[in-house]
């Protein structure tokens, strides 16, 4: 006599598998949040990297820095209309990003 062989899964086995499934999810989405916000981070510390090496190159290229970014005749620097603008939308932006 033959016997019919089982095959396929039981709704136990494909249950246990999913739930197994569930349970990894669970703990690796937190880990990607995270890593997701690191990378917001070193995106913006890099940005702020190149906009400070722009302004270096600009200074070396014409012997001084943007007209919002002058020396004032005491030699201490003068931030001009632009300059104080650039900086106050900067300080706006950090304090959203930083805290």
């Amino acid at each position: 006599m033959r016997t019919k062989r089982k095959t396929g899964f039981s709704l136990v086995e494909l249950l246990t598998v999913m739930s197994i499934i569930v349970i990894l999810m669970g703990l690796l989405l937190p880990a990607l949040t995270q890593v997701r916000r690191y990378s917001k981070v070193v995106l913006q510390k890099n940005q702020f990297r190149d906009i400070g090496n722009g302004l270096e190159m600009f200074g070396i290229d014409f012997d001084g820095y943007p007209d919002s970014f002058r020396l004032d005749p005491n030699g201490e620097y003068y931030c001009g209309a632009v300059g104080i603008m650039l900086l106050t939308q900067l300080g706006v932006w950090l304090r959203q990003k930083l805290g």
